[in-house]
């Protein structure tokens, strides 16, 4: 597998994080979203963006982020 040379930044300094679900409330609730679980972040920042769910299943109880 190939290795992407990638700039570390801090995640606020690339998304918008806690951005108003108003933008998002026309998407079919069915949609797939990338989510991020604590597990897919590294001690060192890091993100592994390896689970997509149904936007149903993360609309309440999880932080947004774009």
């Amino acid at each position: 597998m190939k290795k992407e040379n990638w700039e570390v930044k801090k995640l606020g300094e690339v998304c918008e994080i806690n951005s108003k679900k108003s933008e998002i409330k026309d998407l079919d609730f069915n949609t797939d979203v990338s989510f991020v679980s604590m597990a897919d972040v590294s001690e060192n920042g890091n993100l592994y963006l390896k689970e997509k769910k149904k936007l149903k299943e993360v609309w309440s109880g999880f932080t947004y982020f774009k």
